[in-house]
């Protein structure tokens, strides 16, 4: 009788092995889900990061193509067409390029500091340091086409996230890295245009080109005016008028500097 009064009292309960046991298996999945929660939230994180990156690339590439296809040339003052390359630093054991290009072209309506900005204007891109953060910001200046220094451009951040941009002039069968209308006398065939994006710790090329109007104009060919212009040269066809905006005025900031 008292055998199986003590088999009763012990029977339902749990050894303190088996308890044991038990958390440590519970531990153990507890741990295995986490870490698979973990991974997955890292990797949708890195993809989000990774299309706004790559986004924001995209739309200053297309920025720049399309001021290419708009562009504005002629051998009187104020319309160069010209590239500048610099060798640029080391980012991630890695050389990029430094380089910039101005020139001049005719803009989209743009809205800035409450006005509307469009016509005929002159534009350089460039790579600037953020003085704050200590990170390159690709810059677009726009001015009125005779402001050569830029002195009244106003700046549009077109990406935070290259950290490179060089330009490849391609003419004749072959690439310069650098290019001057003035001394040419003509513009390029096309523009290749390579940007280098920080993806973390790496450093990512993102490639395209714009192909140069087939109303290039040649040396002979001057503007008389805003609007029209006159080739003295036979076979040649002249570029349709521009009409050039009057209300379009840049907003007046301090003269940029290169850093």
């Amino acid at each position: 009788m008292n055998l199986l009064k003590i088999k009763r009292k012990y029977s339902g309960g749990f050894t303190i092995l088996e308890v044991l046991v038990s958390m440590i298996i519970v531990a153990l999945v507890m741990t295995i889900i986490y870490s698979a929660f973990s991974a997955g939230s890292k990797v949708c994180s890195f993809g989000s990061e990774r299309a706004q990156i790559f986004h924001s690339a995209r739309l200053a590439m297309q920025d720049i193509i399309q001021s290419i296809e708009n562009l504005e040339y002629g051998t009187n003052d104020y319309h160069e067409f010209i590239g500048k390359s610099h060798s640029g630093s080391s980012v991630g054991g890695k050389s990029v390029g430094d380089d910039e290009l101005e020139f001049a072209t005719s803009t989209s309506p743009t809205f800035i500091d409450g006005r509307w900005h469009v016509g005929l204007a002159r534009v350089k891109y460039i790579l600037e340091k953020d003085k704050k953060s200590d990170s390159t910001i690709l810059e677009k200046w726009v001015t009125d086409v005779e402001d050569e220094d830029f002195k009244d451009a106003y700046v549009v951040e077109l990406s935070k996230n290259i950290v490179g941009m060089t330009f490849r002039y391609y003419d004749e069968d072959d690439y310069d890295d650098s290019w001057d209308s003035d001394t040419k006398e003509k513009l390029p065939e096309l523009v290749e245009i390579t940007f280098y994006i920080q993806e973390r710790e790496n450093i990512v090329p993102f490639r395209s080109g714009a192909l140069i109007p087939n109303m290039r104009v040649g040396k002979n060919v001057r503007r008389t005016s805003p609007g029209t212009t006159t080739d003295n040269s036979p076979g040649t066809t002249s570029p349709s008028p521009v009409r050039k905006s009057t209300q379009a005025k840049p907003i007046t900031r301090s003269a940029p500097a290169k850093q």
